[in-house]
């Protein structure tokens, strides 16, 4: 009998985390890949909301589990929940998908600890590999999935400036300490310029310097820059909107159209690639001139 305090099932492939994906998460992602027969997938709902109301959350999930936390159960199960675990593996096993049965004593750095279940950081992590064939990843969402998988909604796309974020003022007014009544001449002119890099293609800032000198503005160009392009206040309300999208399993991306500084800039300074798992970035012919 082992006598190692923790045990794990997982399956063989890593997910964002950097460690290899859950049995109860890998199920979920044949339920949004849509290959569960209606059965397992009746099933499976029943199983997952039975762990909602019974398993505790840790609370490293409220803000999305920005630290990387895994869980693992302690040993041994309760009898009910060792079940239950085990249908999940069947339904794992149906589905050709490997998983394997963990244990140790020491499976990391302990951030989370109720009756039946550690979190940890994991002492080391590998890189996500390839996302297997006739699986969907998805975030974990805490809450019931019925509802989600009622829904033929499956993902959301949201832009970007004024919906996730504000620009104060608007880019007249950004602009116009600068250049006075030729922003808006200014700004129309440098947009068009602009238009190959929202595509990837090209440099803008070089091109953004060629312009401020023939408009007569001696100001470096990133001073410019970070007063005008970086002039943006994030939407706490949308992001809250976000957050609960993904709590109960919706994908959301981002669809905008950034060079790729500002675009840089939001996913990094901002936090964007922390919430939003993927961004779509795409040329059109204008901006929104708020």
């Amino acid at each position: 009998m082992n006598d190692r305090p923790y045990v794990r099932i997982q399956v063989e492939y890593r997910g964002r985390l950097g460690v290899e994906v859950g049995a109860l998460v890998a199920v979920d992602h044949l339920r949004r890949a849509g290959r569960l027969s209606a059965a397992d997938e009746a099933r499976w709902l029943d199983i997952d909301d039975w762990f909602i109301e019974h398993l505790p959350n840790p609370d490293f999930y409220a803000d999305g589990n920005s630290i990387g936390a895994v869980t693992w159960f302690k040993v041994p199960l309760r009898p009910d929940m060792h079940a239950l675990v085990d249908e999940v593996c069947r339904i794992l096993t149906t589905y050709g998908v490997a998983h394997h049965r963990v244990t140790s004593d020491d499976p990391g750095t302990i951030v989370y600890e109720d009756e039946f279940q550690v979190g940890v950081v994991p002492y080391e992590r590998g890189l996500p590999t390839p996302v297997p064939e006739g699986v969907t990843l998805t975030p974990s969402a805490p809450g019931s999935k019925r509802a989600v998988a009622a829904s033929p909604v499956r993902h959301v796309l949201l832009d970007a400036d004024g919906v996730l974020q504000e620009l104060p003022g608007g880019w007249y007014s950004a602009m116009e300490p600068y250049l006075g009544e030729r922003s808006r001449e200014f700004l129309h002119r440098t947009w068009k310029d602009e238009l190959p890099m929202l595509a990837g293609r090209g440099d803008y800032l070089p091109l953004l310097a060629a312009t401020l000198r023939e408009f007569g503005v001696g100001v470096p160009v990133g001073e410019v820059y970070d007063a005008v392009w970086k002039n943006i206040v994030v939407v706490e309300e949308s992001l809250e909107v976000v957050r609960r999208l993904r709590r109960n399993g919706y994908g959301v991306h981002l669809g905008t159209n950034q060079e790729q500084y500002r675009g840089g800039y939001m996913r990094t300074s901002l936090g964007y690639d922390e919430f939003v798992r993927r961004e779509l970035l795409f040329a059109r012919a204008g901006r929104g001139q708020a």
